[in-house]
């Protein structure tokens, strides 16, 4: 099973989950900054 991985672009946060969260909970950057990879 793949699961996806979201970086902020700005501060380097990973997320893991099927969405990026709704902003980056380290820098407050909009989930819209979060670029996508599979793991």
């Amino acid at each position: 099973m793949t699961e996806k991985q979201w970086v902020c672009s700005i501060c380097g946060h990973v997320h893991k989950g099927e969405e990026p969260p709704k902003s980056c909970p380290l820098c407050h950057a909009p989930g819209s900054k979060y670029t996508s990879s599979t793991v």
